[in-house]
């Protein structure tokens, strides 16, 4: 593990918490770049992660995203469809009705449940859970989930483009972005799909995977003059805020200091020069919760401020308890959720993965059907795996 990016990861979380807060800092309105820097590191990941190692590369991806932003979206229907986000109005009619009328309780939650069955809900829900390629318009139910969408395109161009081999996916996944983003800045062609897939920030992922090959080609340099590269790794480290809060007039300064960030957090890490506190560790690995669980957290706060001033989340005090509490949250979330989910679900991809192994092996396709049955019983994005080996199914 590069604990240095999961810290990254967890700086630009909370960067982008602070930045819904609508908190001005010398009157600048700022995510310190965060979405840009989780691109360009998901862009780093996905060569560093493929070489000499494919197998299963977007059933992985899946598994880390798919479950984690289904629960919290789920969540979201519910938190904000039930009332929870409004705690200051429901929180008095409730005790009210307990008090009087109990049936009124179950009334209320009945007709609330009621309204979440309709059209409307039912197609932002499929919007949202199918990561639809909507151009923000209008947003999936989790508003950040938007970022999402590109996500989850790019991780299946580069799997896609791993059958030309680990080698030639990321030059070809990186051509093809670049030319879906410059064709989306054209204006030529219009829609919603060019507008998400080709938006500005893909060519972040470009840039992560440029920041993979610069690494690797200084990693030589890095071990031979750790002392010199630290120095400059730290004063581009900070650089970064001032560039933001200053800020500093330079052209383009958005492209190209994102990856900077990223390689200076790289550079280090060549260097010796490794992050190694457990909580910030943790804190980078719960960056996705935080990420989606903020957006509730921040509504509920919101709408609390009426009574509770101190909560006002475009001030200092309210945006530091709205980080707080998110990040606290988001731990648990990555604790007592997160992770389990993600041993289990790794635990039954290997499972399946020795599964698709003798059913590859196995001449007489007829012995395969009851293995393959239970794969599908177990999750339809983990019978890909079995069905694939056995030629069945091909992405």
């Amino acid at each position: 593990m590069i604990t240095n990016l999961q810290v990254l990861r967890a700086i630009a979380a909370l960067g982008v918490v602070i930045y819904h807060t609508d908190i001005r800092i010398n009157g600048v309105h700022s995510e310190l770049m965060g979405v840009s820097i989780f691109f360009v590191i998901s862009g780093f990941i996905m060569v560093h992660i493929t070489r000499g190692e494919t197998e299963d590369f977007l059933a992985k991806r899946l598994i880390r995203i798919v479950p984690i932003y289904w629960i919290f979206t789920l969540g979201a229907v519910a938190w904000f469809g039930f009332g929870f986000a409004n705690l200051p109005r429901v929180v008095p009619l409730w005790f009210h009705w307990l008090l009087t009328k109990p049936w009124y309780i179950a009334a209320w939650f009945g007709a609330r449940a009621w309204s979440l069955c309709s059209k409307d809900t039912a197609v932002a829900l499929a919007r949202s859970l199918s990561f639809w390629p909507n151009a923000q318009d209008p947003l999936p139910i989790l508003g950040v989930g938007w970022t999402l969408n590109i996500e989850m395109f790019f991780y299946v161009l580069f799997a896609l483009c791993l059958r030309a081999g680990e080698r030639l996916a990321p030059p070809v996944s990186a051509a093809i972005l670049v030319g879906l983003f410059f064709l989306n800045a054209s204006g030529a062609y219009p829609n919603q799909v060019l507008a998400t897939y080709g938006h500005d920030y893909v060519i972040f992922f470009v840039l992560g995977m440029v920041c993979y090959y610069a690494w690797q080609f200084l990693m030589p340099t890095i071990e031979r003059h750790r002392l010199t590269a630290t120095v400059l790794a730290c004063c581009v480290l900070a650089l970064w805020p001032l560039a933001i809060f200053i800020p500093i007039p330079l052209a383009g300064i958005r492209y190209y200091l994102p990856p900077a960030v990223v390689l200076s957090a790289l550079v280090l890490h060549s260097a010796g020069r490794r992050i190694d506190s457990r909580l910030l560790i943790d804190l980078g690995g719960a960056s996705f919760a935080l990420y989606l669980i903020h957006i509730p957290v921040l509504e509920s706060l919101r709408t609390s401020s009426a009574i509770f001033p101190i909560l006002k989340l475009a001030t200092p005090t309210g945006a530091l308890i709205a980080a707080c509490l998110s990040s606290s949250l988001a731990m648990i979330a990555y604790y007592r959720l997160e992770l389990p989910l993600l041993r289990s679900l790794h635990s039954r991809l290997k499972s399946a993965n020795r599964t698709g192994r003798r059913i590859h092996t196995n001449r007489n396709l007829g012995h395969s059907v009851r293995p393959i049955a239970a794969d599908i019983l177990k999750g339809p994005a983990l019978a890909f795996v079995p069905l694939q080996r056995a030629g069945i199914y091909s992405i």
